[in-house]
């Protein structure tokens, strides 16, 4: 079951957030590693959707390049030659950059009240109960192994058997 309210995989709801993502994580000029992994990380959208539509072989399929470019990334940052990152300039700058300083400001803020209204509408309005809080609640109560949540704590066969029946 696909977590959240139905109005996050509405395809408006997932071109604006990617849009800001862009818009947010983007530098100019376009020729930057960066954007590529702006690119990978806007990749996850389709899994998602797949996900949501319940096409759970195609959504493992689809992640799949994303994630290998990531580990890759990550490898690379992480364990290669150390390398100053070429110069760039944020998107969301150089697009503003004509803008006065407090037109900025507004329209940074008009960008944060639209994040909450989409945080309320996709998070807290979710009408199933496989939420994202509940989601994190149920993978921290499977770490526990049932048997220790007897007052024996006895992890043998015979006490897992009698508290799964």
């Amino acid at each position: 079951m696909p977590y959240g309210n139905w109005l996050a995989y509405t395809p408006g709801v997932l071109l604006g957030l990617s849009v800001l993502f862009v818009l947010m994580a983007g530098v100019v000029p376009v020729l930057r590693l960066r954007n590529l992994d702006v690119l990978a990380g806007l990749s996850f959208v389709v899994p998602a959707v797949l996900l949501q539509q319940r096409y759970l072989d195609g959504s493992v399929a689809a992640a799949l390049p994303g994630l290998g470019y990531l580990m890759l990334r990550c490898a690379w940052v992480g364990l290669g030659p150390g390398s100053k990152p070429a110069s760039s300039t944020p998107l969301f700058e150089a697009l503003t950059s004509e803008l006065d300083a407090p037109v900025r400001v507004r329209v940074l803020r008009v960008l944060a009240v639209a994040m909450a209204l989409v945080f309320v509408m996709v998070g807290v309005s979710s009408p199933l109960p496989f939420d994202v809080i509940y989601g994190v609640m149920e993978g921290a109560t499977r770490l526990i192994p049932a048997c220790c949540r007897t007052v024996t704590c006895r992890a043998t066969s015979s006490t897992a058997t009698r508290i799964r029946s």
